[in-house]
This record gives C-alpha cells, structure tokens and sequence, in this order.
C-alpha cells in the first residue's frame, strides 16, 4: 500500500474514529466537561501549530494513531484494532475500508492510459466481471476474518445481500447469484449496440433477454421468481406507474398483476413477432379477456376509475381542472363527454358513404356541441383549455 494510499485510509479511519469519540463524549453526564475545550477552527490552514487541539491520551483517536497501517496483512490489522480495544463494529468498517483500498489499488493498476486523441470504447461485460471477481475475493476474505455470520452483518449487507432492500426473502447466495446475472446482462446489452445498428442486433437482444429470464427461473424457485417480478419487472414498475391516483391494496396489485401476467406471456411468444390479420385478431382477443377479468375481479366502478386514471387524455384533464380549480366531478363529467366524443368521431370517421367534406362538416359540429356542454360544467377558461391541448392537436388527444 503507497503512501497515498495509506494517508486515505488513515484519513477515512480518523474521520470514524472522531465521530466515535464525539459520541462517546457525548453520552457523559452533563456535568462533566473536557480540561481543555477544544478551540473552534474556521480555517486549517491558519491555525498554529500550537494553537492546534491536542489528542486526549487513551481516546479512540490515539488508539488508532499506535495502528501501524502499512502492513499489507489483514489479520494483523485486524489485531492490532482490537487490542487497541476499538468497538467491533468500527473494527469491521476499517477493515472494509482497507480492503476496499487495496482493490481500488489494483484497479488503478490495470488501466490503461487513455490516448486523448483517439476514442475509447471499454468492455464493459470484463469490467463488470473483473469487479464480481473482486466482490467474491473481499467475501471471502470477510468470512475468513470474521466468520460465516458477516453474511448477517448489517457492515457489510450490500455486499453479501445486494438486493436486501428489495428482495430481501432471497437467501445471502441467491441474492449475490441473482446480482451477478443482472449485472452482467446490463453489461453485455451496453456492449452490444455500437455506432453501426442492424435490426439483427435488437434480436440478438430479444434472445438474450430471453435466456436472462431463463436462468433466473432456474435460480429460483417459482414461488420467489413471482415475488421477484413483482418488485423488478417491467411490467410491475409499469402497473405501479399506470395505477398512479388509484386507491388499491398489496392484494389487489399481486392479483391483477397475475392476471395480466398470463397476458405479458401470450405477448412475449413466438408467434406475437409474426404479422397478419391472426395474429392481431388473437393479441387484441386476449387484451379484452385481460381487461374482462380484471373488471370482473375489480367491479365495475373501480375498473372504469382505472381505465380513466390511465387514459392520458383524463390526466390531461386533471392538469387543467387543478389549473383552473374545477371540481373532480366535473372533470370526471368532462372526460365522459370527450370519450363519447370520441367514439362518435371515429364512426363518422369509419362511415364510407360521406364525402370528406361532410366528415369534416360532421366532426365540427360534434366538437362544438360538445365544448358547449364541458363550458357549462368547468367555465369558459377551463373550457378553452380542454379545446387547446384537448381537442385540437394534442399529442395526448385527439385530432379533429
């Protein structure tokens, strides 16, 4: 370890050891205090040499000034902390601390020096594989000096249970294997697509993607794997977002998360890459029976709130409505008057017996009839809004 090197550590150990003394001072009784307080310094670089607090014998800081850390032996680091009678759970963060700097050490000495004129494109999947070799090096390392029980040790739980916030009923090893593979997914997806793209590329990913989920079900038992996609799939974070505003339960989430599930499998099959009149006719098929079942599972009522709370054209409503304070029944009434206007703009649209111009004479007369009736429930500001973002040209909307 070079000097650097060491005064970072000494640095990062000084800093614990410092606030591990303040908190022990601290605790004192009220009446005690220091014989010399500590004089308050606004600037190091001013300050006298003399002027500068002396380190109380026996505190924790001068029991780690006697630690000798340029030994490159942590075992013997490790001794030399705990006869100082430093507490545990500091001895354990310094000797993360130290093996932390010694891999970081060895990471320096593998790159290579980047030519400014030339650019760079690293092998991010060897990267992240040198890293997950080194993340098993320090685990091992910790089981020697510590034992078995480190994996528990909430020092060093982002190491031995990367996924402890989100995945917590995954034991210590499923959890370090499960990491490895999404880590080295992400790593080689990023490797995959260059300056060039050709659309053999984006099947390379599919397949890919494909055998990510494969191994993973192998990993887990089903049982975890469905508690897995819950918290990390797509289709899970994309149900959180879409049911934004919807009051549902944990219950409700994983019962409608399952039935849309066996749809998310029908849309992810073979067949689904395929094109014709079939294919879509059994997509959209088994979209309805999805939708049907979850209405049934939800009721009526609370199915409609759903689908209205993940229509962009009512959330659009409701930016106005905060706006321009209109009440949430009239903007519920609102929205059902744009959905029927809606409707009924794509059967004039659909109808083959009128001209062009009686389609657009239609959908004209049909917009100001139904601005009229939205005028009277939110007022004429409002109104003007719904017409502007609604229903002339918006992206979110709907085209007259």
């Amino acid at each position: 370890m070079n000097m650097k090197s060491v005064l970072l550590l000494v640095s990062v150990a000084f800093n614990i050891a410092l606030m591990y003394a303040l908190v022990s001072y601290t605790g004192k009784s009220d009446q005690s205090k220091p014989e010399d307080p500590l004089p308050v310094i606004r600037d190091i670089q001013t300050v006298e040499p003399t002027q500068r607090p002396a380190i109380r014998e026996g505190s924790a800081i001068a029991r780690l000034s006697a630690v000798d850390f340029n030994t490159r032996d942590h075992f013997a680091l490790m001794d030399q902390l705990q006869q100082q009678g430093l507490p545990d759970e500091f001895v354990r963060r310094i000797m993360l601390a130290s093996i932390d700097m010694e891999l970081s050490e060895l990471a320096r000495q593998q790159e290579s020096g980047n030519q400014y004129w030339q650019a760079t494109k690293p092998n991010r999947k060897e990267q992240v594989q040198q890293e997950l070799q080194w993340a098993s090096e320090k685990r091992v390392l910790l089981r020697q000096l510590f034992g078995d029980s480190v994996e528990d040790d909430p020092v060093f739980e982002d190491l031995f249970r990367p996924f402890h916030k989100t995945l917590d009923f995954l034991s210590s090893d499923k959890q370090i294997a499960l990491f490895e593979k999404v880590e080295l997914n992400q790593a080689q997806s990023r490797d995959m697509f260059g300056p060039g793209f050709i659309r053999e590329q984006m099947e390379d990913r599919r397949a890919m993607q494909t055998d990510m989920i494969a191994s993973i079900q192998e990993l887990l038992t089903p049982e975890e794997y469905f508690e897995y996609e819950l918290r990390e799939s797509r289709e899970a974070n994309r149900m959180r977002q879409t049911m934004t505003g919807f009051d549902y339960t944990e219950q409700e989430f994983r019962d409608i998360f399952e039935i849309r599930g066996e749809f998310q499998d029908l849309s992810q099959s073979p067949f689904n890459s395929m094109s014709g009149p079939q294919v879509r006719e059994a997509v959209m098929e088994a979209r309805d029976d999805q939708n049907r079942r979850i209405a049934e599972y939800l009721g009526t009522e609370r199915f409609a709130e759903l689908k209205r709370l993940q229509d962009p054209v009512y959330q659009s409503l409701v930016a106005i409505g905060d706006r321009y304070d209109s009440s949430e029944r009239s903007i519920i009434t609102a929205y059902e008057i744009t959905t029927e206007f809606r409707t009924r703009v794509n059967e004039v649209r659909r109808d083959q017996f009128m001209s062009g111009e009686e389609r657009r004479s239609q959908i004209t007369q049909l917009s100001a009839e139904s601005l009229e009736e939205i005028e009277v429930l939110v007022g004429e500001e409002a109104a003007q809004s719904i017409q502007n973002n609604i229903f002339r040209g918006s992206r979110r909307g709907f085209r007259q």
